[in-house]
């Protein structure tokens, strides 16, 4: 695999070259359609990713994702609070919806409508004795 900067002084990526096949793998990257690579803004955040067909990705004053768009029919959209914790995010095709996600205080709730949600995962630390496991 090569990966290619666009000078010394940036962490920015232009492209990435993978010398296996390209048939989709199970694990590892997979260039998709190809394309020409990244883009970024001035700040340095990632702006698309043609490798993926990520046309725009925006940021809020906090610095994180607000929204991710493929084409004009798939996005995801995330909600923070104002210390940046996020709350929810939204997966859309077009202007349905295929997933909530919702994040309560370690509680992570999952549904595909506003009405019935259901507990995803429960985010916890476990003590034993003097050994604290994460």
């Amino acid at each position: 695999m090569v990966l290619k900067c666009r000078d010394v002084f940036t962490n920015k990526l232009t492209s990435i070259t993978d010398a296996s096949a390209t048939a989709p793998k199970p694990k590892g990257f997979n260039p998709g359609s190809g394309g020409a690579g990244f883009g970024y803004d001035l700040v340095g955040n990632l702006k698309s990713d043609t490798y993926k067909g990520i046309t725009d990705i925006t940021y809020n004053y906090l610095n994180l994702p607000e929204s991710i768009l493929w084409g004009s029919t798939k996005s995801i959209l995330f909600t923070y609070d104002a210390s940046g914790n996020k709350l929810s995010n939204t997966v859309k095709t077009g202007t349905t919806t295929n997933l909530i996600q919702d994040y309560a205080i370690g509680v992570e709730y999952n549904s595909t409508s506003c009405i019935i949600r259901k507990i995803e995962a429960i985010y916890h630390s476990e003590y034993i004795g003097a050994i604290h496991l994460w």
